[in-house]
């Protein structure tokens, strides 16, 4: 009796096809691969045939004939010899083994010969995985995602992983997962034709600008757009906050007023004021667009105004069902400050969430995270399994769980990148950009992996940007930057950032020693490397567990245990002169 792969081998499976040379180089081909298997493991097996992958897929219009047009034909074919020929090279290792039957365009699932569990009874079918609740709840493509982003040359990485997520979901929400944001219409003051033409734009800028961040909901256009402002309007669509605003023609200038209501206490809990000069030579429909970048940016980023306004409203009487969204917040105060206790906390309630919630992307790609942390610092270590892979397996839920979630791609990124998978985290990393390009927190992770494993400057630019992007980040924002200007010897630089790095104890540690060695002021690093050695011992041996675990670079390391602040590579010094360079003077 043969036993077929699990649910979560299969998208495992996946995303390891995915991430491979072969696919990385043929957006096109990812797309239908993505498509063939998200239909089948979801029944939904009345969408491949042939009119329909043309239309979702090669989109092509309703006028589609497969039988004058063999796009379908001939992609499949090339898809089946893609596989054939990455299972002969890269995964002639793999476990799970992924095909396309001719004839056919069902996916098969089936394990390797040599990886095959021990046969035994045929267990139950697993039920398809419903979708998680959209961050907007409208069609894929009524609103596309803000591709603003130019500070790295990524147009045709985007556009990929774009291509590749173009499978629509069915919202089936998870009922209180998340606090939901109704974006009304603004209210034109006048009948000036500035201020109608804004108010007519800048609710779906709005929206699309919004959709993009994490950890709440954004009611989608399609509903939105038919939406009175009000109270009653919002309960109607069971939001927890509306977003709303005026557009009044003042003195030559358009006024745009917003303001975030909360509708359970129907507290107002922040508003702004933009101002446009109106004249000839105003782009009107760029101006409404930069100030709904604005306004998103200010509530939507992480530790931003809708996530602080949410510690209130999930603790508010009556809203015990946002016990998960509780945990999310909590998750970020521990990356503020991390300590072991704080750890065990978040982990044992995000574990909780997800066993409650399973589809919810955004606690289990903060899981992985938090697994990760069980690794790197040792926090309440579990025995008999290695929690780097644990970290690996909840992000690939999370990106299982919902595919355009920009923070589920962005931790399997940093899972991957400390499984010493660079050129998936890369991958990863991308996509995650990709869908969420303007929020910071993914910004800032991106930019690390790609200025460590990929083009330091394109990731120093895209750190730079987080933090303009967000005034209220964690100080951790900073740590890719310092270490990165110490690879690159810029003492100045260097020591500025890790100074502004200070929250993550022994890693910024390690950073300030380095670049104050950097900056030729060897007492004070000697000074902290002997005060660092009190606390732990260990840490001060120049081939510590932490720093392999961490994956400090060689450069980092060098620095910290050397005493002239030169740049050797510690790992070609004996080990017994790395001893001596390692005691205090």
């Amino acid at each position: 009796m043969q036993i077929k792969p699990s649910r979560d081998a299969i998208l495992e499976q996946l995303e390891r096809i995915l991430a491979s040379s072969e696919f990385a180089a043929a957006p096109r081909m990812t797309v239908l691969l993505r498509h063939l298997v998200a239909c089948t493991i979801d029944g939904r097996t009345a969408q491949l045939t042939g009119y329909a992958i043309g239309l979702d897929v090669f989109e092509r219009s309703a006028s589609f004939d497969p039988a004058q047009d063999s796009i379908v034909r001939v992609q499949m074919t090339r898809l089946r010899r893609m596989l054939d020929e990455y299972y002969a090279v890269a995964g002639v290792a793999d476990d799970v083994i992924i095909a396309i039957p001719k004839g056919q365009y069902c996916a098969q699932f089936s394990y390797a010969p040599s990886a095959a569990p021990h046969k035994g009874p045929e267990p139950e079918a697993a039920a398809p995985i419903p979708h998680a609740r959209g961050r907007v709840w409208q069609n894929a493509h009524d609103i596309a995602l803000p591709l603003s982003l130019t500070v790295i040359a990524l147009v045709a990485v985007v556009s990929f992983a774009l291509a590749s997520l173009v499978t629509p979901r069915t919202a089936q929400p998870a009922p209180g997962a998340e606090p939901r944001v109704l974006v009304t219409k603004y209210t034109a003051r006048d009948d000036v034709p500035e201020t109608r033409l804004i108010a007519q734009g800048i609710q779906r800028d709005l929206i699309a600008e919004l959709a993009q961040y994490a950890n709440f909901e954004v009611i989608g256009y399609d509903t939105a757009s038919q939406t009175a402002n009000g109270k009653q309007a919002a309960a109607a669509h069971d939001a927890d906050y509306t977003l709303s605003g005026d557009i009044d023609f003042v003195k030559g200038a358009v006024k745009v007023y917003s303001r975030l209501t909360e509708i359970r206490s129907g507290v107002v809990i922040w508003t702004d004021v933009a101002t446009l000069d109106v004249g000839d030579t105003v782009d009107l429909f760029a101006a409404h667009r930069g100030i709904a970048f604005e306004v998103a940016s200010t509530l939507g980023q992480s530790y931003g105004v809708i996530q602080n306004a949410g510690r209130r409203l999930e603790s508010a009487p009556g809203h015990t069902s946002f016990e998960g969204y509780a945990c999310v917040l909590a998750t970020y105060d521990y990356m503020r400050e991390k300590s072991a206790a704080a750890h065990r906390n978040v982990r044992g309630c995000l574990e909780k969430t997800t066993r409650t919630s399973p589809n919810y992307a955004s606690a289990w790609a903060l899981l992985s995270w938090v697994y990760g942390d069980e690794a790197r610092y040792s926090f309440n270590p579990r025995r008999g399994d290695d929690a780097t892979l644990r970290a690996l397996k909840a992000a690939k839920r999370a990106v299982g769980a919902d595919t355009r979630n920009a923070m589920a791609h962005q931790y399997l990124a940093v899972a991957q990148y400390y499984l010493n998978r660079d050129a998936e985290a890369l991958y990863s990393a991308r996509i995650a950009l990709s869908l969420s390009p303007n929020s910071s927190e993914v910004l800032a992770n991106v930019g690390w992996i790609q200025a460590f494993v990929g083009d330091p400057q394109d990731g120093e630019a895209l750190m730079q940007r987080a933090l303009d992007l967000n005034p209220l980040h964690p100080s951790w924002y900073w740590w890719g930057m310092a270490i990165n200007a110490i690879k690159q010897r810029r003492a100045e630089d260097a020591l500025r950032m890790s100074m502004l790095y200070t929250d993550d104890r022994p890693m910024s540690d390690y950073v300030r020693i380095a670049a104050e060695r950097l900056n030729g002021r060897g007492e004070i690093a000697d000074s902290m490397l002997r005060d660092l050695g009190k606390s732990s011992p260990d840490l001060i041996r120049p081939d510590n567990d932490f720093l392999k675990r961490n994956r400090v670079p060689d450069e980092v390391t060098a620095l910290v245990f050397s005493r002239h602040g030169d740049a050797r590579d510690v790992t070609t010094i004996p080990r017994s002169q790395q001893a001596q360079a390692a005691k205090p003077r």
